[in-house]
């Protein structure tokens, strides 16, 4: 659900933790934390497009998404807790995403009809983004408030939530998050990989040597060294508003989700040829049956990294080492979770209260 580049690079404020004065300060960062800082939202955009093609092909029957209808509503739930402990703009974000996985389930669109709703999409997301480029409110303009943050993150949020008008909060949501053009263009790689028949053949036969990851991974040591010189000289306070330091900074900060993942997809299709009998996390990431656990436990490994209380890299790892790192985590968190619970037929924590909220909201009832 944290699609906004700037909440999550340019003004994002992991680090404004280890600004809060007191206790309750630091007790509701912690919190927000946790449910913030699983980072690795490139990949689920892509999966996102992947996903909907796959599911769209299987599952587009009304009696499926009928019996989905609770699990939805509990993801939603979650979504809105998510957007109200973090930028408000995720509450819009959590909607427009569900709301347009339940209207792809559940209604046999056209092709028509497909390309209508995906040309406005786009139509706005393109004005958006000139807008943010050469409007006066553009995110890209530093002007005295642009970097100054509340001592509490989270308290910033609710200020900030707290002082705007119901309109003020849907635009700036919408433009915050549900049509931001980064987000919606990895949406849509995994759309059209999908689709591809060269992107399954190179799966079957991966090779590091193919034009597009040799590309991808000179551009995502540029990125990363990019990023890991800018977090280190300042690039995520005052040094970002000079200039042609933000436009590289924020260059870099695009560019390295979409080159990370054919290096990223090569290099797990390669191990997944190479260790065919390697583990029942693979099976666990490919099924995904605790995904709230998982983002738990992830959130948890984000908070210890970025603390300056504790290692305090917030800002050095660049996106793609973060993206490496969570993914990372995910592969330990599927062999635990696989060992603890679902090898022992036991329903990890976080699944039980969505499954407790989706009874609670089943239409059955």
């Amino acid at each position: 659900m944290n699609a906004h580049a700037f909440n999550i690079g340019f003004a994002g404020g992991n680090y404004a933790w280890d600004r809060a004065l007191t206790a309750p300060d630091r007790v509701a960062e912690l919190l927000s934390n946790l449910v913030f800082a699983h980072r690795s939202f490139p990949m689920l955009a892509f999966l996102l497009g992947v996903g909907l093609v796959l599911q769209t092909r299987t599952l587009a029957r009304p009696e499926v998404s009928s019996a989905l209808f609770g699990r939805y509503m509990a993801l939603l739930l979650v979504g809105v807790a998510h957007g109200l402990l973090l930028w408000p703009g995720d509450i819009l974000a959590a909607y427009a995403i569900i709301v347009l996985t339940l209207a792809r389930y559940a209604v046999a669109w056209s092709g028509t009809a497909v390309k209508l709703v995906l040309g406005v999409l786009f139509t706005a997301t393109f004005a958006t983004t000139t807008y943010w480029a050469f409007g006066d409110q553009s995110p890209l303009r530093c002007g005295p408030d642009a970097m100054s943050m509340e001592a509490s993150f989270a308290q910033g949020n609710w200020l900030t939530a707290r002082g705007q008008g119901a309109a003020e909060f849907l635009i700036n949501g919408l433009l915050g998050h549900a049509l931001n053009p980064v987000f919606w263009a990895l949406v849509l790689l995994g759309v059209w990989c999908a689709r591809s028949a060269a992107f399954w053949q190179h799966l079957r036969q991966p090779s590091f040597f193919h034009p597009v990851v040799l590309a991808s991974a000179a551009v995502l040591a540029w990125s990363t060294a990019a990023e890991w010189t800018f977090g280190r000289a300042g690039a995520w306070s005052s040094l970002g508003c000079q200039g042609g330091v933000v436009s590289q900074f924020l260059l870099a900060e695009t560019t390295t989700p979409f080159v990370c993942i054919p290096v990223l997809l090569t290099l797990f299709a390669w191990l997944a040829q190479r260790y065919p009998r390697a583990p029942a996390l693979m099976r666990l990431m490919a099924v995904g049956r605790a995904p709230l656990t998982m983002f738990l436990g992830q959130s948890i490994v984000f908070s210890v990294l970025f603390s300056q209380t504790f290692l305090g890299l917030h800002g050095h790892l660049g996106r793609a080492g973060v993206l490496l790192i969570a993914l990372l985590t995910f592969m330990l968190l599927a062999a635990w979770i696989d060992y603890r619970y679902l090898g022992r037929g036991r329903v990890p924590p976080g699944e039980r209260l969505w499954r407790a909220m989706a009874r609670r909201f089943s239409r059955s009832r």
